[in-house]
């Protein structure tokens, strides 16, 4: 493993800032996880929004479009209490923007880099921090202005796609960060931005390159499966630095979704195009049948707060599945948009002219506002689930 570079807030030929300095050693220094601070003046921690139930018959309301990207967008997430969402694009250059949910205009001034590509998103669980994960480091922002906050950089120029699959832990005390072409999980401290602890398959040298990963609740356990799907799910114990019994589930061919349930003890994954399948993440076992009937491929998957529905997304729209029957409940169309045309035993899938397809989408904490994106979408669209 290469030795890790902590950068300046503003790497030279890096990316174009509009000014700030990084926190790191100062007396205003703060855990990105705990919201420790010695200011006085640093926000109140956000308050987790109660587990809600979807509704029996869901149904879509329009709450407006988050405009100003000028590229297609590859990745939003919602801020931990929900008032923001944060989005990137990838064109020539990486550009993040903050959005504020309630009156759908930028909070802060985006970012513009000219050299780095953002990959990857990720907010710490307080709510102050603000991660972008690229092909060699991951940065750091303040989450309500995007004041540049420090990086995490490799310095082995060998070692690529190190921080496309980023995730902050539970408690905020641990980032971790891998890659296709890095073949290791690593830990590092979100303060100081060092490496923390020995990385995830250095034991038994195995390759542990991840294109996701997911954290449980408790931050017990470690979820991830590579891009190319050939090595399957992993389930890592996070305390121990070691891997759990290894799941029998195929997921050759990669995935582009997992997600863990509120209460932990179930993984979701859309192991192959249409379908999405359960496993307990307690010994890796498959649980009950899998979702299938997706028109096209999966395109999105989250749980509920509650954890009682499985929410997934396909080219046609939402779908909201029992969590323990694995029956469908309801599907929802994005209003005003034509049907999808299917034609079956051909495998082809044809979508109007016109159509508002649903390439993503996430729910918020307080499983009430969806943001969804279509294909080689610029703008994200928000919907209030009644």
């Amino acid at each position: 493993m290469g030795a890790v570079l902590v950068g300046a807030a503003v790497p030279t030929g890096v990316a174009v800032f509009r000014g700030g300095s990084d926190d790191r050693g100062s007396g205003h220094a703060k855990r990105a996880g705990t919201g420790a601070a010695a200011s006085s003046t640093a926000p109140p921690l956000p308050r987790t929004p109660p587990p809600v139930a979807i509704p029996a018959h869901p149904t879509l309301r329009a709450l407006g479009t988050l405009k100003g990207h000028h590229g297609q967008i590859d990745a939003f997430r919602f801020s931990p209490d929900g008032t923001a969402l944060a989005s990137i694009e990838t064109r020539e250059n990486g550009v993040l923007r903050l959005w504020d949910v309630a009156d759908r205009k930028e909070r802060a001034t985006p970012v513009r880099s000219p050299d780095v590509i953002f990959k990857a998103l990720a907010f710490s669980p307080d709510g102050r921090t603000l991660a972008t994960g690229s092909e060699d480091r991951a940065q750091f922002w303040d989450a309500a202005t995007l004041r540049p906050l420090g990086e995490i950089a490799r310095s082995d120029s060998y070692s690529v796609e190190a921080f496309t699959a980023i995730a902050f832990s539970p408690d905020g005390e641990s980032f971790v960060a891998s890659g296709f072409d890095d073949g290791r999980i690593h830990f590092y401290d979100p303060v100081t931005r060092g490496p923390a602890g020995e990385p995830l398959g250095s034991e038994d040298a195995e390759d542990a390159s991840a294109h996701i990963l997911v954290f449980s609740p408790d931050g017990s356990t470690l979820a991830s499966v590579d891009e190319s799907g050939s090595e399957g799910v992993r389930l890592w114990d996070v305390a121990a630095r070691k891997r759990r019994v290894k799941p029998s589930l195929d997921v050759f061919g990669g995935a582009q979704n997992l997600v863990i349930s509120p209460d932990g003890a179930t993984l979701a994954i859309d192991s192959d195009s249409r379908k999405v399948r359960f496993l307990a993440t307690a010994t890796g076992k498959e649980q009950g049948r899998p979702l299938g009937g997706h028109i096209g491929s999966v395109t999105g998957l989250a749980y509920s707060t509650d954890g009682r529905t499985v929410v997934t997304s396909d080219y046609s729209g939402l779908h909201f599945w029992d969590a323990t029957t694995h029956k469908k409940r309801a599907t929802v169309t994005i209003p005003g948009t034509p049907p999808t045309v299917e034609h079956p035993g051909r495998g082809i899938t044809v979508t109007r002219p016109g159509t508002r397809t649903i390439m993503q989408f996430a729910l918020s904490p307080d499983g009430r506002t969806v943001a969804t994106a279509g294909a080689q979408a610029k703008t994200i669209a928000l919907w209030r689930l009644e």
